[in-house]
């Protein structure tokens, strides 16, 4: 396994995916580093996605002082179970959407 590890930073930020956006961040490769802070995240499915499950990773995702307001899913992270995913999550307010349900007209 790679002791590389690919980087993102956050700080102060406004991410606003403005119901158009469903996923901001693809959290993949053999050691992501993410980190936000101070950031106000809004309006998206996810902030952060896992694209290749069955892959096994070991990552880092860290959130201090954000705000996540109208997202489908806060924090979740699936990921393949020999992985090793450290997650931290400080000081953040969330408020989660509910699914909305989709009707069908026979």
């Amino acid at each position: 396994m790679s002791t590389t590890s690919t980087r993102l930073d956050f700080r102060h930020c406004v991410l606003n995916g403005r119901d158009k956006c469903q996923r901001m961040v693809s959290f993949q490769g053999a050691h992501p580093v993410i980190n936000a802070e101070s950031c106000y995240v809004h309006d998206m499915f996810s902030f952060v996605t896992v694209l290749s499950p069955a892959d096994v990773t070991r990552g880092v995702l860290t959130l201090v002082n954000c705000v996540l307001y109208d997202l489908q899913d806060g924090v979740k992270v699936v990921v393949h179970h020999t992985s090793s995913v450290a997650v931290h999550v400080v000081g953040c307010q969330f408020e989660i959407r509910q699914v909305r349900k989709l009707q069908c007209l026979l």
